[in-house]
């Protein structure tokens, strides 16, 4: 198993942070989940399998919301341009300005219930091209505008180490 990078990354809110590989974390997080999410486990599970390390919860707040930060697992090295993101992640995707160069897109989708939101930010690190996947999920709501303005601030700014 690859080890991943530490992930720097800022949002307003209280959120509670579990490594999924902590199961006593876990627990704790799936606890806090919204009571009509369905499957909660199984959409754990798929995180994991996704490559999925750390996952984010906003609590707390009448909108419930998380945030997964995935690394692909066949993804840790390749073209990092914007185009070469868009191609190995199979999306469009519109194009976030990043701090320091990282080439950075999101893609915006409604999820399996009709006031479902996903945003998906996708990463690309301009020396190796390893990507990280962000994904961020209105359990019961859309996100607000200002909303997606932070996340993509902080997608923008969002950076780790290859060592």
């Amino acid at each position: 198993m690859t080890t991943v990078p530490s992930v720097r990354f800022a949002l307003p809110g209280r959120w509670v942070k579990a490594e999924l590989d902590d199961p006593e974390a876990v627990s704790t997080l799936r606890d806090l989940l919204p009571d009509d999410h369905p499957g909660s486990e199984a959409w754990l599970e798929s995180l994991r399998a996704a490559g999925a390390s750390t996952l984010l919860l906003r609590v707390q707040s009448r909108s419930a919301a998380a945030i997964a930060f995935i690394w692909p697992p066949r993804e840790s090295s390749g073209d990092p341009s914007l185009e070469g993101l868009r191609a190995r992640l199979g999306v469009e995707g519109q194009s976030i300005a990043h701090e320091r160069g990282y080439a950075t897109v999101r893609d915006r989708r409604t999820g399996t219930g009709a006031s479902q939101d996903v945003v998906t930010y996708g990463v690309s690190h301009p020396d190796t091209g390893r990507i990280l996947v962000v994904r961020c999920v209105a359990f019961d709501h859309t996100f607000e505008p200002i909303e997606l303005e932070d996340f993509d601030l902080a997608a923008g700014d969002l950076t780790w180490d290859e060592t």
